[in-house]
């Protein structure tokens, strides 16, 4: 939740800020903009910083952090308003590397519950946040610095549960710890030898086939979903939609995603469908943009597929992560290479979706573009299969029954 939902709630009250701050639009764009420039700077470094200071120091160091950049942000003053945004987005970045290694490392015997339970967390989040910012703010009688002040409750709750739940692991005689083993990549309890850090450092990650193929399946993913997200109501609008129900439309879309970003990892478990699913989760994204482009009455059933394909392919991006990784510093470093990449094409993707619409006088052109790039997907979700049982190596993780996800 703290991943997304701070991040997110500062595009409802856009106007809000830019009626208080006189701030132009090319500043205003920072402040959505800001975080993802963050994150590209940030994430290469995240396994060093791991590697120092532990996964659990790391993690509490990052929800506070997270924190204090919401509160920062909410106080007077254009400057603290870009300086707690770029605090903000540096402790997110270093939250959401770290947050595949913490599947794996907690998760060690539920992965695929665990994981399901993360990527409906990063659907829920954009929801509450379109949903709850603007109301918040009326009823603080604060348009948009209450309900952005409001909204670092969530990484500071974020921190109660990380320490409450680290200290009840470290009280358990015999088991991991979040915060032990997992600086060091040491494997489950019961399993083979850690994998010592210089095997899974990014330099490593960086010449592995397979990691490179995840990274790809998360780079498009995080295309498709801030590219409709920027774009959706405009496009609905073109179509003569209403603002009103353009962005309960588009809300509906993150509605969606809730439930399919859940189930996915599940269904996960079983080989077969593992093999499905990662070739069939961006159709319905291709199916929701080409509808748009063809028959723009039809939004509301293309809102819901966008939804389900976005969903789903969250759900398959970071179950890859959590299974191909050997350790939980692997985790880590292969989060950082495909979150990098990942944010890296999600913010040039609404950029060209922009350009494509300028160029061409409409939106079919861009919407056919981005049709045939979800559908490339697919043939990324095809290459991961063929290459799927190097996934996981029998030397590096032992197959238990029921691990199918893992196997996959």
């Amino acid at each position: 939740m703290t991943l997304r939902v701070p991040t997110t709630a500062v595009g409802p009250v856009l106007p809000a800020i830019a009626a208080d701050t006189q701030l132009t639009p090319t500043m205003l764009s920072l402040l959505t903009t800001g975080p993802l420039l963050c994150f590209v700077l940030v994430a290469p470094m995240v396994p060093s910083l791991q590697r120092r200071l532990g996964l659990n120091r790391l993690i509490a160091l990052a929800l506070l952090g997270s924190a204090v950049g919401a509160v920062l942000r909410s106080l007077p003053g254009t400057v603290m308003l870009a300086g707690g945004t770029l605090v903000l987005g540096m402790f997110v970045a270093i939250a959401s590397v770290l947050a595949p290694a913490v599947v794996r490392e907690v998760g060690a015997r539920k992965p695929a519950f665990v994981t399901a339970l993360y990527t409906a967390g990063l659907s829920l989040g954009p929801a509450l946040a379109a949903g709850l910012t603007v109301p918040i703010g009326a009823a603080l009688g604060s348009p948009w610095r209450g309900p952005l002040a409001v909204w670092a409750l969530v990484p500071l709750l974020g921190l109660v549960c990380w320490l409450v739940a680290h200290r009840r692991e470290s009280g358990s005689a015999g088991q991991g710890s979040a915060g032990q083993g997992s600086a060091a990549g040491d494997a489950p309890a019961g399993g083979p030898a850690p994998v010592p850090d210089s095997a899974t450092g990014l330099g490593t990650v960086l010449r592995e086939s397979q990691a490179w193929l995840i990274t790809t399946y998360l780079a498009l993913t995080s295309l498709a979903f801030y590219t409709t997200t920027t774009w959706l109501p405009s496009v609905l609008a073109a179509g003569g939609t209403s603002s009103t129900v353009a962005g309960a439309v588009t809300a509906i879309t993150s509605i969606v995603a809730i439930p399919a970003s859940f189930v996915v990892p599940v269904l996960s478990q079983r080989p077969t469908g593992a093999r499905v699913l990662r070739i069939a989760s961006p159709v319905p994204v291709a199916l929701g943009l080409g509808l748009l482009a063809v028959a723009p009455e039809l939004d509301l059933l293309a809102a819901i597929l966008l939804g389900l394909g976005q969903g789903a392919s969250v759900g398959v991006a970071y179950t890859l992560i959590v299974s191909f990784a050997r350790s939980t510093a692997h985790a880590a470093a292969v989060s950082s290479m495909s979150q990098t990449v990942g944010v890296t094409l999600a913010g040039i993707g609404p950029v060209s979706f922009g350009l494509l619409q300028e160029t061409s006088g409409g939106w079919q052109v861009p919407l056919a573009v981005f049709t045939v790039i979800a559908l490339g997907q697919c043939l990324v979700g095809l290459a991961l299969q063929l290459r799927g049982r190097d996934a996981v190596r029998p030397s590096s993780r032992p197959r238990r029954p029921g691990s199918g996800a893992a196997a996959g």
